[in-house]
């Protein structure tokens, strides 16, 4: 071991390799654990992102099924306006031709006009 003027401890070349080795093992020690913690932590983000791909592909297998439950709504009202439109005309084409029987017991066919 060396001493200095101002009291302070200078390791020989010994002494300076044995700290170095120290200093480069706690270095070692330091990153080793930053990788576990970090090993850790993207099993997790892995966990949780396999989790979202889940509900996402249950979320998408509900909208297509809503998406063809209203395609099929969709098609039970247009075929019920259809018929709607048609009995409005056949109504109507009804309405202008009745039946009417007089007190006499003849019957006459009267038509009406939309004019």
């Amino acid at each position: 071991m060396n001493h200095m003027n101002n009291n302070m401890y200078q390791p020989d070349g010994e002494d300076s390799d044995s700290v170095e080795f120290m200093q480069i093992i706690s270095k070692i020690q330091r990153v080793v654990k930053e990788n576990k913690e970090l090993k850790r932590k993207n099993h997790h983000l892995i966990s949780q992102n396999r989790q979202l791909a889940a509900r996402h592909q249950l979320l998408e297998l509900q909208m297509n099924e809503y998406m063809s439950l209203a395609q099929e709504m969709e098609q039970q009202l247009l075929t019920q306006r259809e018929y709607v439109l048609d009995s409005m005309q056949t109504n109507q084409a009804r309405s202008k031709n009745f039946l009417y029987l007089d007190d006499s017991g003849h019957t006459y066919l009267i038509n009406y006009s939309d004019e």
